[in-house]
């Protein structure tokens, strides 16, 4: 899009949206300007290499969409760095929105189990790759299944913005998302997953956190420390699930929240 057709766009979407036209109007802008930043990702290297808090882990860049997530990490920086400061080795994370395994290969490297649940094939394969490639295979467990507020099989749009493969997988499970590509995925509540009981947890299901949360159940009362992205969809309903839970948000970056028992 050039400068006059978003100039024209964002006139229209202020004009039919109001306010929430601006916001609309500034995504698109900041999709635009990624999409030709992205387009030249074959001219940087094809393993990314990321420290924080005294972690370094390599990552596959080989797709625009990989090189995409590279930036996400960059956003990501300041809770990545308290993920890690919270964790002990002794630690089981459930890392529920695995994308390409940031949080889990970060995570593992400071030496906690880590639990991964991710539903998109292709972000299930990079996600394995980057573990194999730092080493961490025999503690991460990767899972297929959505976390959710019930077992089942049901719809999971794709943003269609981002459609090369690995680390394209935003996506979620509310009907309303995108204007996506919508594959069938199995879906599971946390409270009758057959793993260990999380003692830090981190939820990034673009909008579903509240229902992520909500069939948690009992679970939640057990996590020590929950870092939550927050979509200005549902957002109340997610706060107040932590805090039933006696989980007190104690900090906010980028989107995220960090909440302590």
């Amino acid at each position: 899009m050039g400068a006059t057709g978003f100039v024209r766009y964002a006139g229209s979407s202020v004009r039919e949206n109001g306010v929430d036209g601006i916001r609309m109007a500034v995504d698109e802008l900041r999709w635009s300007l990624h999409r030709r930043a992205r387009s030249l990702h074959w001219l940087t290297t094809n393993t990314k290499t990321v420290t924080i808090s005294g972690e370094t882990v390599r990552f596959r860049r080989q797709t625009a969409s990989e090189w995409d997530h590279m930036r996400a990490i960059a956003l990501e920086r300041p809770m990545l760095s308290a993920f890690l400061d919270d964790l002990q080795p002794t630690d089981t994370v459930w890392d529920v929105g695995g994308n390409v395994g940031s949080w889990a290969c970060f995570g593992a490297s400071r030496g906690a189990s880590v639990v991964t649940f991710e539903p998109v094939e292709a972000n299930r394969r990079a996600l394995a790759r980057n573990v194999a490639r730092n080493g961490l295979g025999d503690r991460v467990d990767v899972r297929s299944v959505a976390l959710s507020n019930e077992a089942g099989i049901a719809s999971f749009t794709l943003d269609n913005r981002c459609a090369d493969g690995a680390g394209a997988g935003r996506g979620s499970l509310l009907d309303d998302w995108q204007d996506g590509a919508v594959v069938e995925v199995e879906t599971a509540r946390g409270d009758e997953v057959a793993a260990d009981t999380p003692d830090v947890l981190k939820v990034d299901v673009e909008g579903a956190e509240a229902m992520v949360l909500d069939g948690l159940g009992d679970l939640l009362g057990d996590v020590r420390v929950a870092f939550v992205e927050l979509h200005r969809i549902d957002d109340e309903r997610a706060l107040a699930l932590l805090n039933d839970a006696g989980l007190s948000v104690t900090f906010r970056e980028s989107g995220m929240v960090r909440a302590e028992r």
